[in-house]
């Protein structure tokens, strides 16, 4: 699935950033230049960490505490999951399902997903006043900019530039999973299998039905969530208890296991192409929590 991180400013880079795919018009149009450096992983590591040194730097320049922050590297298993090796996506759903009810049944995150209490910075505005909290936003968000285009060469004037160029790329990568003729192929029998088993699903283009499980597992969460909150609004006391998301946990292993046999010739090719859209578009500049 294309998944967004989860932060409070994503700000993913661009598949045109990184590749130089995009054409000549979107290049001047938008932040994204021409340029061609390499998108190994270990290229890219390079480049976050070197972005968050520069922005650590330029926070610091500025006034504010700050610590040069790049999320763990997932576990290896995990990668293997992500890039459809069929053993290691039944493992890690057997116990994890879509990784939606894990994290409150298991009180911890699931491997390889954020983990904001990995973060020396994620309780800094927690700590300020709100208008501290503003400024700190603002540096945070002008000192990213600073650092991505320091690093990549590019000409970004603000988060929003970025992210809107993100999902862009997002969009265009999409496009080219959902073309693709193999998965195009291997689509119409992946949902007759998902609705043989009851499962309802209304679109087929390989991204929707790549994700349609953990989609209804996603909106299931929020309707705990939403029910339980009821008039009051959101407070502590409304977030699902252990015992109250083991049985929705339950079920997502069993829809994600079942998604899984179901789309096994499919996820073989759709998940490395995927991982690879992503490491493409989430860039050197997505892991940003603030």
């Amino acid at each position: 699935m294309l998944k967004r991180w989860r932060f409070a400013v994503p700000v993913a880079l661009a598949l045109g950033v990184l590749t130089g795919c995009g054409t000549e018009a979107e290049n001047k149009a938008g932040g994204s230049v021409a340029t061609s450096p390499s998108n190994s992983p270990a290229a890219l590591a390079d480049k976050r960490r070197e972005i968050a040194a520069k922005k650590a730097d330029c926070m610091k320049q500025k006034g504010f505490k700050y610590t040069a922050y790049v999320p763990k590297s997932a576990p290896e298993a995990v990668v293997k999951a992500r890039l459809g090796d069929y053993a290691a996506m039944k493992e890690h759903r057997a116990k994890y399902g879509f990784d939606v009810f894990a994290a409150t049944v298991y009180g911890q995150i699931s491997p390889g997903e954020y983990d904001p209490n990995d973060n020396p910075n994620a309780m800094i505005i927690v700590e300020m006043s709100e208008t501290q909290g503003e400024a700190f936003r603002k540096a945070s968000g002008d000192c990213q900019v600073q650092a991505v285009n320091a690093v990549l060469g590019t000409n970004f004037r603000s988060n929003d530039e970025i992210g809107d160029e993100s999902d862009r790329a997002r969009e265009r990568g999409e496009r080219a999973l959902d073309a693709d003729p193999d998965l195009v192929r291997l689509a119409p029998g992946y949902a007759d299998c998902l609705k043989a088993k009851g499962y309802r699903i209304r679109d087929t283009k390989p991204t929707k039905i790549a994700t349609a499980l953990f989609d209804l597992f996603s909106e299931k969460s929020r309707a705990l969530l939403n029910e339980k909150m009821g008039d009051k609004g959101f407070t502590a006391d409304a977030l699902p208890t252990a015992e109250e998301a083991k049985p929705h946990l339950a079920r997502e292993i069993k829809a994600a296991l079942e998604d899984l046999e179901c789309g096994k010739e499919f996820h073989a090719i759709y998940a490395p192409k995927n991982a690879r859209i992503l490491a493409e578009y989430d860039g050197v500049g997505s892991y940003d929590p603030t």
